[in-house]
């Protein structure tokens, strides 16, 4: 299903709470407890960096023209279908870490092991089920919301991870973040 992760970095207080829910969707125990006592420890890919007084939830943009797909060598990057989150194929991916270079927003990193790259999936499971992302879900203000369906062509106007222009000018540096 196809859908955008809109995020309003006005509303969002820094509790980190989107970043737990994408720790605990991602381990084997499905909860924070049995989490935290994994090894390898389950990983987040939705993380709340602080700029200034703001904090800004960050994930992968999805972005319409993904340079992490046209870099990959094995086609481990890749998307089911225009306006579809990009995923990686843990079994095609190598590690070579080219898609972690081209990002301009640093998304890809390599697992504990070294086996392969992770990312952001955009919870593509719980969404075939009708569910949210566990970050929307889990968000207390708001400030991630998950809309469904787009118009077609409208993925192409935008990034999956669609954010508003503060946060792209604050994540570029071209933005004086202000008390």
């Amino acid at each position: 299903m196809k859908g955008t992760i809109k995020v309003r970095v006005e509303t969002c207080m820094g509790c980190e709470r989107c970043h737990q829910a994408c720790f605990i969707k991602h381990s084997r125990s499905g909860t924070l407890l049995g989490a935290l006592e994994e090894d390898p420890p389950p990983y987040s890919n939705m993380y709340v960096k602080k700029v200034g007084i703001l904090a800004v939830p960050t994930s992968c943009h999805h972005c319409a023209a993904a340079v992490c797909m046209a870099v990959c060598p094995t086609g481990a990057m890749t998307r089911a279908g225009s306006g579809e989150p990009v995923v990686v194929n843990d079994e095609l991916c190598v590690g070579c870490e080219n898609c972690a270079i081209a990002c301009p927003y640093g998304v890809p990193r390599m697992t504990p092991d070294h086996s392969h790259v992770e990312k952001c999936d955009q919870c593509v499971d719980r969404v075939s089920e009708g569910l949210l992302p566990a970050c929307v879900e889990a968000c207390p203000t708001g400030t991630l919301t998950f809309v469904q369906e787009l118009e077609e062509g409208e993925a192409e106007k935008t990034s999956s991870c669609a954010v508003t222009e503060m946060y792209k000018l604050i994540l570029a540096g071209q933005e004086e973040v202000k008390p």
